[in-house]
């Protein structure tokens, strides 16, 4: 209902999405977040999109969102989409080329994404990068950051 309440919040939609792509549920998802900007995520949608489509094989339209997005605007984000493309060095290169992890990139790695995340968990450039994560909100990394 929050759609209702307020047409012009873009959280809503994008919050709505994530719940339907962890459900299969991909061309639902795909309506939601193509042409959606929500400031606050940076390319955050934009990246959950290019997921979307990798995960409803449609690895040529994944390309074509990843490539209008703009790496300087949201290294993390683009890095995601590499990511999610199977392009783990491309990721680590493009995650460890942000400059600050926002709100989004901070949601992403510690609450979305588990199947995504789960082939790098072990890497310890993942560590490193949850470690900045916990450091970008002024917290203590598990483990002390080691």
């Amino acid at each position: 209902h929050a759609g209702e309440l307020s047409p012009g919040w873009t959280t809503a939609p994008f919050y709505e999405a994530l719940p339907l792509l962890e459900l299969g549920r991909y061309e639902e998802a795909v309506n939601l977040l193509s042409g959606l900007d929500v400031e606050w995520a940076g390319l955050g949608a934009q990246a959950t999109l290019v997921l979307t489509h990798v995960r409803a094989g449609d690895e040529a339209s994944a390309r074509t969102v990843l490539e209008a997005m703009d790496p300087d605007f949201d290294a993390f984000a683009v890095g995601f989409a590499h990511l999610a493309l199977g392009e783990i060095e491309r990721a680590f290169e493009r995650f460890s080329a942000a400059r600050e992890l926002t709100d989004w990139a901070c949601l992403a790695i510690h609450h979305f994404y588990a199947e995504t995340w789960a082939p790098v968990r072990d890497d310890p450039r993942y560590r490193e990068l949850v470690a900045r994560a916990y450091r970008a909100h002024r917290l203590e990394p598990p483990g002390g950051g080691d």
